[in-house]
């Protein structure tokens, strides 16, 4: 290996590694997102006491953000999972 191969060889793998600390960066402020929106999410619940069950609320229906709340725990999760995905392709090309 000459050095300007050796050259290459460094740059692509500090082009992955910028690219992959990028995406767990990434990763890991949805999964803050995440866990803020299922919080809310619990909290919009109604717990029976002496048990493990919720209700939606006294009368059977949803509170008003519930609906909101779920579409954005659902396209967070989305953009999670295709990050992750694309991390873990990033990593193997470091390794």
């Amino acid at each position: 290996m000459n050095l300007t191969e050796f050259e290459r060889s460094l740059s692509d793998f500090s082009t992955g590694y910028e690219t992959y600390t990028k995406l767990m960066s990434d990763i890991k402020r949805l999964d803050n997102l995440i866990q803020a929106n299922e919080k809310q999410l619990n909290d919009s619940l109604i717990k029976i006491p002496f048990t493990h069950l919720y209700f939606v609320d006294g009368l059977g229906i949803f509170k008003h953000q519930t609906p909101t709340l779920l579409k954005q725990n659902r396209q967070l999760i989305i953009k999670y999972n295709r990050k992750e995905a694309i991390a873990r392709k990033a990593k193997q090309k470091i390794n």
